[in-house]
């Protein structure tokens, strides 16, 4: 199933899940949050991938001759645990921080690495200049969340419940 990911930060989980659920919202101000859309960028197997490759300073050669580098990468917290419906998991603080503190050249050496993963491969949706934007927009998304001091999160949608929601097309 694909899946439709929209990464975004909040100051917390109550705003996060307001964001997407209002009725999990009790205060009425409006909530500081910015998203960033990447298509079907999963949180736990291809944002991990691209982590562990930050964490792990791998280089091409490392990944051609002994496959992904291992790593630690903390799996993402479920908020919302609704079956066949969007839900909401919060980014573990270092998943963040790893993205946040990751320069230029890391970005630019992880970004071909994780371009080749499997996830991407014959996905003509995800180019290397689409793999590249992808990560300076994460990186930057968990810059903004980090200097704020809000958590990173990710709402996962099924796409086949993406397009229940579309409006009809028009004329």
């Amino acid at each position: 199933m694909r899946l439709i990911c929209d990464y975004f930060r909040a100051p917390d989980r109550t705003t996060a899940l307001f964001l997407h659920f209002p009725e999990y919202w009790t205060d009425t101000a409006l909530p500081d949050a910015e998203a960033v859309r990447l298509k079907s960028i999963d949180p736990y197997v291809m944002l991990g991938r691209l982590v562990g490759l930050l964490l792990s300073r791998a280089t091409f050669e490392d990944v051609l001759f002994s496959g992904f580098p291992e790593r630690d990468v903390p799996e993402p917290e479920l908020l919302t645990p609704e079956d066949d419906d969007p839900v909401i998991v919060e980014l573990d603080v270092m998943v963040r921080d790893t993205l946040a503190k990751a320069t230029q050249a890391e970005m630019d050496a992880a970004a071909p690495l994780w371009a080749q993963t499997e996830e991407f491969v014959g996905n003509e949706f995800f180019d290397l200049p689409e793999v590249r934007r992808s990560v300076a927009d994460l990186a930057g998304l968990a810059g903004r969340a980090r200097e704020a001091g809000q958590m990173m999160y990710c709402l996962i949608c099924p796409f086949p419940r993406i397009v229940e929601w579309l409006p009809p097309e028009t004329e």
